[in-house]
């Protein structure tokens, strides 16, 4: 039975006669029949159910029949029985209205709206008979070309929502289906259940109350905002939802899969779609790439580079780095197809011209012998090497790879410069070698060799272990016994594994590259002694500086008599930092000078060199307490790294971090927590999650959030007034704010630190006068004593018990017992 029929008798009554006038009167009772919304057949006003299209919490969505005044097929969305609340009503009301002020070929339009005689509200919108956007793609095995132009038309409509004030806040798939229009394919936006408005107009005057508890929106396809509650949205949530859609027309997979639980897990960054693609299997890919009408390789090489760019920059986690609107991103994207530079690129001299080459291809053809010669200058080193291998040279095939690969990759990073050309032409070179280089071993060695140090040289550190490995595998295969083709090779290799974080595994590699080296050319040889400073380097990275500081010693020797070699200057560092992890600090120093005076006379003034000679040297002078020398050298590395690499120097995350414990010696702790946070977005920028720096620069931010919020709660407790201790505290719930809003908090932050923190944020509250904080300060305390360390953080943690204890004891007064918070690292970057 439906609820109690409306008090307007005399419609009911006449719209009861037309319909028992009609010729196809259904058989259904009166009553059954105008509640409706349950069965096909059902009426609905002039609507007649006739298959149920899908079905949500709280409405379900029926293909409809309108016989008057058109005969048509609608969509009619009506909410399911027993779910007519005020919130959901609410909901239904902002979605129609959401529909009704927008006009696009690229929405949905609404048609009309009621409610059944039971009150159940309904509305009615155009039938959009169509396929999911992404599974339209695949069945179409539609190239990217074709996919791009179908999202950009997706981006405008969700423009004309945004201009309108809607923010959708659900983007995905199925709620963007592909229908024709005039024989071609049109995408359109459907599903406004969970819209907001933009800015402070509202939708609907209906009151509409979101818990607090409950997440609005797909998990895979929601900005990180999106699932913070209370968080305020703005249009650009829908950007990350695009740009998640976005990820998954490139590579066939969302950035981030759901987890058993349903929700997404984030906290780092996605990797780029180029990087995806080449982690599938040879099934996975060549699966992928029949959907995009080509093949792996091709795939990767159209993805890589700008597209990849242009998703990250929509999937920012910092939405203030993402496109500030759906036109800039499907001008980016038509840039793109246009060959013309992208927005989210930096803007490099090389890669315009490349992109202005590429549109312009007669016009520069002629231009390609001038530019050979440049870049024949630039890497004349490497082809030096080649040209007094004349065995290798005679090969067709590695002359035919020279040329290709050098008159492309010629602008090196070690020159500071945007390396992506040559990246991608490595790529597309080593994809070539094993293909083309059957059958000659020692060809293929030396060329995945010379790759690997290239990519090396560019920190692709992943793809420079897999092919040096290649190349170590080829020279064991093709000779026995000792080689110097092979101890290079193996010396390559252990470099590359120690920049790939894994020093452990690197030390086997490096001790045979130095053994072999030994036996063929003597254990006072340049070779010998360069090896000796590498092997030093992996025991100072594994912990060992006593064991280190011979090595580092002979290999300082040896490279003395061999004065203006390019890697003088890595030997000297190592030593360097054998000497301070050894406690000799001022010698430190003294050989860090050292460095930055022979990397400017082999490199000049301004070079990459130099960035980390200056940074180096900067750290050590911090460590010391010589502050005011310390800043003016590390705001050097600081402008001189940004100069060359625009916001993704290697270094800088190191340099700020230095710069920040300065800034807080003095006194300028806001600074100093900005300057932190500096080096931490950019680590984050620079480096894949999970490498060595990206956790160091994740890491010493989390630590200055604690040591500053330790400083602040310290002083609310030894506070001689009311109004000084409010202040301290207000200062440190900042710092509490700060690092429960962070999303690398918990990942970054030492189990120490966090069960400090937690007592910190308890011990603030029973300041504030909140006597339940007692039991959390005992809780805290209990977890922190629980915490295992190293022995170089026991007495920190003895200190903060010890604290601990005196504030349980009640003391509100109690002086600070020094600095319990960061300790200076004492590594190199």
């Amino acid at each position: 039975m439906c609820a109690p029929m409306p008090d307007t008798l005399q419609s009911f009554v006449e719209e009861a006669f037309r319909e028992l006038a009609a010729d196809d009167a259904p058989t259904l009772p009166l009553e059954e029949r105008l509640c409706g919304g349950k069965n096909a057949g059902d009426v609905i006003g002039r609507y007649t159910l006739v298959e149920k299209l899908g079905e949500g919490g709280f409405g379900s969505v029926w293909r409809a029949e309108q016989e008057r005044p058109v005969r048509r097929e609608v969509a009619l969305k009506i909410i399911k029985l027993g779910m007519d609340t005020r919130e959901v009503i609410a909901r239904f009301e902002v979605e129609r209205q959401a529909l009704a002020v927008m006009e696009h070929p690229g929405i949905a339009k609404v048609f009309d709206a009621g409610a059944t005689v039971s009150g159940r509200p309904f509305f009615v919108m155009e039938l959009v008979r169509g396929t999911p956007l992404t599974q339209f793609c695949e069945e179409a095995a539609m190239p990217l070309p074709e996919r791009l132009e179908l999202f950009i038309q997706v981006c405008q409509a969700v423009q004309h929502a945004h201009q309108k004030g809607v923010i959708h806040r659900d983007l995905k798939p199925s709620n963007i289906l592909v229908t024709g229009a005039d024989g071609r394919p049109l995408p359109k936006v459907i599903d406004f259940g969970i819209a907001k408005a933009a800015g402070g107009t509202p939708l609907t005057d209906s009151t509409l109350v979101t818990r607090a508890d409950r997440l609005m929106g797909t998990p895979a396809y929601m900005s990180p905002e999106q699932s913070e509650p209370g968080m305020d949205l703005d249009t650009r949530t829908d950007i990350y939802s695009l740009g998640v859609l976005l990820y998954e027309l490139l590579t066939g997979q969302v950035p981030f899969a759901p987890g058993p639980e349903g929700k997404s897990p984030r906290g780092r960054d996605p990797q780029r779609p180029s990087t995806r693609i080449r982690s599938f299997t040879a099934a996975q890919m060549r699966r992928l790439a029949a959907g995009r009408g080509t093949d792996g390789p091709r795939l990767i090489g159209q993805v890589r580079g700008d597209l990849d760019w242009i998703a990250m920059k929509a999937l920012e986690a910092d939405r203030a780095r993402r496109y500030d609107s759906a036109n800039a991103l499907a001008e980016d994207l038509r840039a793109f197809l246009e060959r013309r530079p992208v927005q989210a690129r930096p803007p490099t001299a090389w890669y315009l011209a490349r992109r202005f080459a590429q549109r312009h291809k007669t016009g520069v053809a002629a231009a390609a012998l001038v530019l050979a010669s440049l870049v024949a200058g630039i890497t004349g080193t490497t082809w030096m090497y080649f040209k007094a291998q004349k065995e290798l040279v005679k090969s067709r095939q590695v002359a035919a790879f020279l040329s290709e690969t050098l008159a492309a990759a010629g602008p090196s990073k070690a020159l500071g410069r945007d390396a992506t050309m040559m990246r991608e032409i490595l790529e597309k070179t080593a994809e070539r070698v094993g293909r083309e280089l059957e059958g000659q071993p020692e060809v293929e060695a030396e060329m995945r060799l010379m790759i690997g140090m290239t990519f090396q040289d560019i920190d692709e550190y992943p793809a420079a272990v897999e092919q040096l490995r290649a190349a170590v595998d080829l020279l064991r295969a093709r000779t026995r016994g000792d080689t110097p083709e092979l101890a290079r090779a193996l010396a390559e290799l252990g470099a590359a594994m120690e920049f790939n974080s894994d020093p452990r595994g690197a030390e086997p590699v490096a001790r045979e590259a130095l053994e072999m080296w030994t036996r063929l050319r003597g254990p006072e040889s340049l070779e010998a002694g360069l090896c000796l400073s590498d092997l030093g380097w992996l025991m100072l990275k594994s912990g060992r500086p006593k064991e280190a500081l011979p090595h580092a010693l002979r290999a300082y020797e040896i490279l003395q008599r061999h004065p203006g070699h390019q890697k003088t200057g890595r030997v000297i560092n190592t030593l360097a930092t054998a000497r301070k992890n050894t406690g000799d600090l001022q010698a430190s120093i003294k050989l860090q000078r050292q460095i930055v005076e022979v990397e400017k006379a082999l490199h000049g003034d301004d070079h990459p060199s130099v960035v980390v000679a200056l940074d180096n040297l900067g750290y050590d002078l911090e460590i010391a307490r010589q502050d005011e020398e310390a800043e003016t050298i590390l705001n050097e590395s600081v402008a001189m790294g940004r100069r060359m690499f625009g916001g993704l120097s290697p270094h800088e995350d190191h340099a700020l971090a230095a710069l920040a414990r300065i800034a807080d010696r003095r006194g300028e702790h806001d600074r100093a927590l900005e300057l932190s946070r500096d080096a931490a977005l950019v680590g984050a920028r620079v480096f894949e999650p999970g490498h060595r720096y990206w956790r160091e620069s994740q890491t010493q931010y989390a630590r200055r959030l604690v040591e500053q919020a330790e400083r602040f709660v310290k002083e609310a407790s030894g506070a001689q007034d009311e109004g000084g201790r409010q202040t301290a505290l207000e200062k440190a719930r900042s710092r509490m704010a700060a690092a429960a809003q962070w999303e690398n908090w918990a990942k970054s932050a030492p189990a120490q630190d966090q069960a400090w923190m937690r007592l910190l944020r308890a011990r603030a509250a029973l300041l504030s006068g909140d006597g339940d904080a007692l039991a959390e300060m005992r809780q805290a305390r209990d977890e922190l004593a629980g915490v295992k360390v190293a022995e170089a953080q026991a007495k920190q943690k003895e200190a903060r018990l010890k604290l601990a204890e005196q504030w349980l004891d009640g003391g509100v007064g109690v002086k600070p017992l020094g600095d319990t918070g960061v300790d200076s690292a004492a590594g190199v970057h």
